[in-house]
């Protein structure tokens, strides 16, 4: 989970993806009143020592102001366009990490598909197998043998209805015991392996 967030804040982040001052609309705005405050001062200081007749002053300030109105709409479009390359590369960068979750989320989506056909398959061969089970019980304790069932070691781990009922036994006493306490002595029971 750690790990997820941290690719989420790296991508968050990134170079690219960073929402400073680079990537900010108060950068064109602040680079246009720079420029024009600059302007003002400057240009009007550069025409007041080279012009004395306040007629060609006025006459220069008009020529100066449609200067400037080109000279910004230039650099307008300059810091625009700058901004829109960045914007598209971003919309093409986001429409490519979409194509990759989309089809991620369609390989999900297919996996699920086969992780639910599995676990039909598997709950299927559970209730077969739950049939059959039930089935062996049935027979283990309808039948009118004996039946004990022990382990490797001699020890009882089960035994069916019928010899608990004629024997008068409960369960709890026989298993887990050794089946030979069981057997009548007189009786000759030999293992082979």
């Amino acid at each position: 989970m750690d790990k997820q967030k941290t690719k989420q804040k790296k991508f968050i982040l990134d170079d690219e993806t960073r929402y400073d001052i680079r990537n900010n609309p108060w950068r064109t705005v602040v680079i246009y009143v720079f420029f024009g405050f600059s302007w003002i001062i400057f240009s009007d200081k550069v025409l007041e020592f080279l012009i004395d007749d306040i007629a060609k002053f006025a006459q220069f300030q008009t020529y100066k102001g449609w200067f400037y109105v080109v000279l910004t709409a230039g650099l307008l479009y300059v810091l625009i366009r700058l901004d829109n390359r960045k914007i598209f590369g971003l919309s093409r960068s986001l429409s490519e990490k979409n194509d990759e979750l989309t089809s991620f989320s369609e390989e999900l989506v297919a996996k699920e598909a086969d992780l639910e056909e599995k676990i039909d398959q598997l709950n299927t061969s559970l209730e077969a197998i739950e049939r059959h089970k039930a089935y062996i019980d049935e027979i283990f304790n309808s039948t009118n043998t004996f039946i004990l069932l022990w382990d490797m070691s001699g020890h009882i781990i089960d035994v069916n209805d019928h010899f608990l009922k004629s024997l008068a036994y409960n369960k709890d006493e026989i298993v887990g015991e050794k089946f030979e306490k069981f057997i009548h002595p007189d009786e000759d029971f030999t293992f082979e392996k």
